[in-house]
């Protein structure tokens, strides 16, 4: 039913290949249940992708009921795949288009952003490499991608934060070095995200290319988190429970100020 042959998969640091995965061979026999077992980040959910026609290798073969998936043509090829469920998908968000959404998928600390058509079902990889990435947000115009990333590619170097796709030239650039849970100014220019600074989360905004960011509310021994913008961009509204403990809905500017309670329990 599947067998993978020399399957390999990298990325360039400088000129030289970081392997995910080296010269793998495997095969699962109709009705066959095998298990994936290894330490973070030995690209387990890579292989998995790779098997779910969800990701590429760099080298090597795939056969799928008898049939090489990379001669199909891409509808064939597609409804293979409908065979192959994700692991654990997540976290999803509307794309632009209001015909898609994106969502994370695969098993902590390996997940990878995914785009399901909702007219034909087609689901296809966006940003699947190693490491962590959940909470996607599109942009307005729909050409990039918002969410939490981390990557670990050694013990001395990891890479974290608010990472923004670009989905013309297929390119992964961090833009902050922390925060999750990210939306979009209406305008496309900014972003609003929150983290915990200490033990309190706190709400920042960041223009797209990682300029100015900025803290915006805080507030000692409390919570303010998951903000979202009103549709003229100029208030962001979030929950916090800075009174009571209980959970509110607030407003405020967007540089911060004028921070009103909107809705509280009865």
């Amino acid at each position: 039913m599947i067998e993978l042959q020399h399957i390999s998969k990298w990325f360039n640091i400088g000129n030289r290949p970081n392997f995910i995965l080296k010269d793998i061979n495997l095969k699962i026999a109709e009705g066959e249940f095998i298990s994936v077992m290894g330490p973070s980040g030995s690209g387990k959910s890579t292989l998995l992708n790779i098997i779910g026609m969800l990701d590429t290798p760099s080298e090597g073969s795939y056969n799928f009921l008898g049939q090489s998936v990379y001669d199909l043509k891409e509808k064939k090829s597609i409804n293979l795949s409908n065979n192959i469920r994700l692991v654990k998908p997540q976290t999803p968000c509307w794309a632009a288009n209001g015909k898609e959404i994106y969502f994370a998928a695969g098993e902590f600390p390996s997940t990878g952003i995914y785009k399901l058509n909702l007219t034909s079902g087609n689901i296809d990889s966006i940003s699947t490499s190693a490491g962590l990435r959940y909470a996607p947000a599109s942009s307005p115009d729909g050409k990039r991608i918002a969410y939490r990333c981390r990557i670990v590619r050694s013990e001395n170097d990891i890479q974290r934060g608010i990472a923004v796709y670009d989905l013309e030239t297929n390119v992964e650039k961090f833009i902050t070095s922390i925060g999750e849970y990210c939306t979009w100014s209406p305008d496309g220019k900014q972003l609003a995200f929150h983290w915990p600074d200490s033990s309190d989360f706190c709400i920042y905004t960041v223009n797209r290319d990682g300029s100015g960011l900025k803290r915006i509310a805080f507030t000692r021994g409390s919570d303010n988190e998951l903000p979202t913008w009103s549709p003229d961009g100029k208030k962001i509204f979030f929950q916090t429970n800075r009174r009571r403990g209980n959970w509110e809905i607030w407003s405020m500017n967007v540089d911060g100020s004028d921070q009103k309670l909107v809705l509280a329990d009865n």
